[in-house]
Order: structure tokens, then sequence, then C-alpha cells
């Protein structure tokens, strides 16, 4: 469930100066990487009090405000300043949650060191032929193409391709996990790839 104190403010803003002066920014095209990145970086205790896409839009948020101080003009750096105020996000709300009165730098090792693996988990997932063949770019930009795709697939679809690749499970857990038969899951899973390949092959990402 979401957590009604993580609303802030609105992506209202963020779409009207994406057109505008700012569009170069392409805040809306940031936000697949970032769901999946917040996704895996919050810990269990937190999944049923805070929503994934409520982190991200704190995040977000934060970001539009201290725009003025980004200096980068790469996608590589902008991943890596937004994957700051991303981790500094899901501390805020995990220290909120425990009623921690400082800070704990062993939970923000431990959220750097998930975002890490998460970050190695999407590129070998853009880079691999046989999940995304039709990706070519520079390594950040395949993976936000690769993470625009996955949003735009079916639940299941997208669920399958998570736990398949970013969680690493057998079919078998896979079908466990999903109610399904383990031949059923690697069908779902081959459909997804196919789906997900479709995407980027006709989506302008």
């Amino acid at each position: 469930m979401s957590d009604p104190n993580m609303r802030v403010g609105s992506s209202e803003g963020f779409e009207k100066d994406n057109s505008g002066q700012d569009a170069s920014w392409q805040w809306s095209r940031m936000r697949p990487w970032m769901r999946i990145m917040a996704e895996q970086a919050l810990p269990d205790f937190m999944h049923h009090r805070v929503d994934a896409s409520d982190i991200v839009q704190q995040a977000m948020t934060e970001a539009w405000r201290c725009r003025g101080t980004y200096l980068g003009t790469t996608t590589a750096e902008r991943t890596a300043w937004l994957r700051v105020i991303l981790k500094r996000t899901v501390l805020r709300q995990q220290e909120r949650l425990l009623g921690a009165q400082k800070r704990d730098m062993r939970r923000e090792v431990s959220i750097d060191a998930v975002l890490d693996a998460t970050s190695l988990r999407l590129e070998r997932f853009a880079s691999d032929p046989s999940t995304a063949p039709d990706v070519k770019a520079e390594k950040v930009e395949q993976v936000i193409q690769v993470t625009t795709a996955l949003e735009q697939l079916s639940p299941d679809h997208r669920q399958v391709l998570m736990l398949r690749h970013f969680e690493d499970l057998s079919h078998e857990i896979i079908a466990e996990r999903m109610d399904r038969t383990p031949a059923a899951a690697r069908m779902l899973w081959i459909r997804a790839l196919k789906s997900l390949r479709e995407k980027l092959a006709s989506s302008d990402l």
C-alpha cells in the first residue's frame, strides 16, 4: 500500500517544463528507470508501506528543485545524479519509518550495494542480444530504452521478466510466485521477451 505521506507535489510541473525551456532533460523518460531502481532499493519491510512510484515522485520533485546545481551534459551523468537523489529519498523514508534519530551508515552502504547490483543487471539485460537485440546505443541509453519498454508491457510480462532477469529465479520458482505451472511460466517468459523486442523495434524510446 502506498504511504500517503509520500505524496509530494505533482508531475504537472515536469510535464509542462518538459516541452519548454528544459525540454532536453526529458524528465518523464527517466521515470521507468527510476522506478526499477526504487523497487529494488526499498527494503522488504517498506514494500507494503511505501510505493516505489511515490519514491520516484519525491525524488523527481527534489531533482527539479535542485536542477540549477546539475552540471552534467550526458545521460550517464544525469542518471548518476538522479541515483544519488533517489538513494537519499529512500534513506529518508527508511529513517522516518524506523524512527531513527541519526544516520545509519550501514543502511546507506546496503542501499548502494543494491543500486550497484541493479545497475549491473540492467546493463546486462539491455546489452544481451537474446533479450534486447534491437537496442543499438550507448550503454546507459540502452538501459533507458529497455526500462521504458518494460514499463509499456502488461503487468504479467513485466513481472516475469523482472523475476527471471533481476531476481535470477528459475522457471519453477517463478511459477510458484505467479501461481502457474512451470511450463506456463516459461511460455509467459518467452511471450514477454517477444513483446519486449516488438516494443523496442516499433517505438521511438
